[in-house]
This record gives C-alpha cells, structure tokens and sequence, in this order.
C-alpha cells in the first residue's frame, strides 16, 4: 500500500467485504484474502484492478451523496437501540448501550464479540445523533402482495432479527435467510439469487 499509494481503496475493499461477504470467502465479491496474499507476495496486479472496479463511480459528483441524510434515516428508523427510538435524550444513551453490553452473552451474537453489537455503525452513529421524531411504522398489514424478504446471518448493518420482525408483521411476506452472508445479497449469492427466482417465477 505504501509502495502503490492506494491504502484508502484497499481499506475500502477490505471493510464492504466485511459487510457482504463476512466470512471472506470470495463469494459474490473479490476474493480480499486472496488479492492481499498476492500483493504481499509481489503481485499487486489484480488487487489494484479490484479496486480500481470497486472505485468504478468515484467520478459521481459528492453532492449527490449525504452521509447525513443516511444517518438521520437509520436513526428515525431505528425503534429496537438500546436507548428506545430517535427521541430519547442524548444523556441517557451511553448508559443504555453499556447496559446492553453487559447482558449479551458470547452464544447471543456468535460467531461476533459482544462489543462488537455495540460498536457498529448503526449503534454508534445513532448513540450521538441529536433527539429528533421517529419515523412512523409503515403500514404493513396493507401489503396486498407477496413480499419477499431475504437476510443474512451475518448482516451487522439490518440484522436477521429485524427480517424475522419483519416477516412477522407482513401478511404475504416469505424470508429467506442465506447462512453465512451479510448486507447486499442479491447478486452475491447462489442461494439468495435461487429464492428470488423460485419468488418471481414460482
């Protein structure tokens, strides 16, 4: 990396392949370990061509990105933190989350540290986040349709727990959930792929 000044688009590689591809299997996504084996090894080649096609729309103006905007949806959607929902006071979150931690168990959030549920991007984003309206719940006893939802077990940023939630208040919902992935399935995955075809065409 510092030979080849592309530290920042290696870090970016390795952290989205935390967040698809958790187990680093290569599946649905560059193969990270491989790639950083080779480069150690003097082949820097085919780890600078991933991440030159994972930095493929860098050329998309900032503006049309709002980490903030991303933020403030997570948090007003949020209704399960440790502290409640968007609105509880900023004082008495901190105190929340390390109650949190204290009462998870290895075995609750395994293959994972418990300090791990606490320090992810949600929680930490969201910990700090002024008070603000939570977002109203949707509607879903309305959905008509059949729904298909379909979740890893191993997705930190919507985890499984949420879709089984979720899966519960859909009249027409069927989940899908795909052992061994994150976040961003579609695509990614035989099995996550096989559902939505056996979904649309079943």
């Amino acid at each position: 990396m510092r030979r080849h000044g592309n530290g920042v688009g290696v870090f970016d590689l390795v952290v989205i392949a935390s967040i698809v591809d958790p187990k680093l299997t290569g599946d649905g996504f560059f193969p990270v370990l491989r790639l950083l084996r080779q480069a150690a090894d003097g082949d820097p080649g085919p780890l600078n061509e991933a991440v030159d096609a994972l930095q493929g729309g860098a050329d998309t103006p900032a503006a049309e990105y709002s980490a903030g905007l991303h933020v403030a949806t997570l948090c007003a959607d949020l209704t399960h933190a440790p502290w409640g929902d968007s609105a509880a006071p900023l004082w008495q979150r901190d105190a929340a989350v390390d109650r949190a931690l204290r009462k998870l168990s290895t075995e609750d959030v395994w293959p994972f540290e418990p300090r791990t549920a606490v320090e992810q991007g949600v929680i930490q984003g969201c910990r700090h986040w002024p008070p603000s309206r939570p977002n109203p719940r949707a509607p879903h006893e309305w959905l008509a349709m059949p729904v298909l939802l379909i979740n890893g077990d191993r997705d930190l940023s919507t985890p499984v727990e949420w879709a089984i939630e979720q899966a519960a208040r859909t009249p027409h919902g069927t989940l899908v959930i795909v052992p061994g992935m994150g976040h961003s399935i579609q695509g990614r995955n035989a099995a996550g792929d096989q559902a939505v075809r056996d979904f649309l065409l079943g």
